[in-house]
C-alpha cells in the first residue's frame, strides 16, 4: 500500500512538473527570444533543427501580432493560449530558388509537415541573423532574428515550396 501511494505521489509530481515545463516553453518576450536565438546560433545542426521542430511546435499555441499590428489591438485570438510581438522569421533557401517564407501564424498541420521535414537530410545548413543587418534586409519582421535553412535537395524544395502555399 505504500509503495502504491509512493507511486501515486511521484506520477502526480511528474504530471505537474510536466505541465509547469510546458509552460515555461512558450516564449513571448523580445529577451526570452533573444536566449532561444543565442542558443539556436551556438548549436550544431542535429540540435538546432531539434529547437527549430520544439519552438515551431510551441509557437501554435502564440497567436503572432508583429510589429505592424494597427492601432495597437490587445487580443488573444481564438485557439491560441497567448499572444507575442517577437517571432523570428523563417526562410528556406535553396540556390538558384526564391525563398520560401513561413507565414506568421501557420495552421498546426502545416507546423507538423515542417516539424516532420526539418531533419539532418534536408536541412544542409542552419543560419541566425540578428540585430541591425536582419532588421535593415527584412524591415521589421527580422528584428526578432531570421533563421535561414538551406536545403539540401532541389526537389524537396518544390514539395517544401507546395506546402507553404
Amino acid at each position: 500500500m505504500k509503495a502504491t501511494t509512493f507511486l501515486c505521489t511521484i506520477l502526480t509530481s511528474m504530471l505537474f512538473l510536466t505541465k509547469v515545463g510546458a509552460q515555461e516553453s512558450l516564449i513571448i518576450t523580445k529577451e526570452q527570444n533573444s536566449e532561444w536565438v543565442n542558443s539556436l546560433k551556438s548549436a550544431e545542426l542535429p540540435e538546432s533543427l531539434d529547437l527549430l521542430q520544439q519552438r515551431m511546435q510551441a509557437d501554435t499555441d502564440i497567436f503572432y501580432i508583429g510589429a505592424r499590428n494597427p492601432h495597437g489591438k490587445e487580443r488573444v485570438e481564438q485557439g491560441y493560449q497567448e499572444q507575442s510581438y517577437c517571432r523570428p522569421l523563417y526562410i528556406f533557401i535553396s540556390e538558384g530558388k526564391e525563398p520560401v517564407f513561413i507565414k506568421s501564424n501557420p495552421d498546426e498541420a502545416t507546423v507538423k509537415k515542417l516539424r516532420d521535414y526539418l531533419k539532418p537530410e534536408n536541412i544542409a545548413e542552419v543560419e541566425v541573423e540578428t540585430g541591425i543587418p536582419a532588421e535593415a534586409i527584412y524591415g521589421s519582421r527580422g528584428s526578432c532574428g531570421v533563421v535561414k535553412m538551406q536545403i539540401r535537395n532541389k526537389e524537396n524544395f518544390n514539395q517544401l515550396q507546395d506546402l507553404l502555399k
